[in-house]
């Protein structure tokens, strides 16, 4: 494909709507400079208790590692859909093998990204809409395919293709962050940390 002939990519899932003004925003910041934007993503549905625990985890996740991030000067993540790109960009990051085999392909083109020095800019006012998980069984095939991939990436980092990254802070601030456990085990572990508090008190 000619990349003159487009300069943005817009990823978005299957079920994903995006709110009125959203890509009006997006066009504005690609016009200020930035290659790489990460849209708000919120749900569209909270029809079931699990469907409120995904929204409430990932709004925790968007606060802390989008907002926060970007205030501490840091790229924000990148979340698999609601995701804008420079053309040019994207179509050379997709040519890596390693991401087409990749279960968790978002964090292998992030990686990719903080390679080249490219910041991801966080979009809170352009809101994309999706699907959260209603189904246990399909909760914990999400949840199952996410760990493998966390787990693969960690061990991308140890690559010679990140060696010259390793002087920067960047990477091992990427590497820790990986090695965070699921925010999900640690809604199992906050109960059984009480309840060992209170049987040894």
């Amino acid at each position: 494909v000619d990349q003159s002939l487009f300069d943005i990519v817009m990823v978005l899932d299957a079920d994903n709507i995006m709110e009125p003004g959203c890509l009006r925003q997006i066009n504005n910041q690609f016009c200020k400079g930035c290659r790489v934007v990460q849209c708000h993503r919120m749900a569209k549905n909270r029809n079931t208790s699990l469907a409120i625990l995904d929204a409430i985890s990932e709004e925790i996740r968007i606060n802390i590692f989008f907002s926060g991030q970007r205030a501490f000067g840091l790229s924000a993540e990148l979340i698999g859909s609601g995701m804008a790109f420079d053309f040019g960009l994207l179509k050379s990051i997709l040519q890596n093998k390693r991401i087409q085999d990749s279960p968790g392909e978002d964090k292998e083109i992030f990686l990719q990204l903080i390679k080249q020095g490219v910041t991801v800019e966080y979009l809170k006012g352009a809101h994309v809409l999706d699907e959260k998980v209603s189904n246990l069984t399909v909760f914990k095939k999400q949840r199952k395919r996410w760990i493998e991939s966390q787990l693969q990436i960690i061990k991308r980092f140890f690559d010679p293709e990140f060696k010259l990254m390793r002087n920067r802070f960047e990477f091992w601030y990427r590497l820790f962050q990986n090695l965070l456990l699921p925010r999900s085990f640690y809604l199992l572990f906050l109960p059984l940390f009480y309840g060992i508090v209170f049987i040894l008190e």
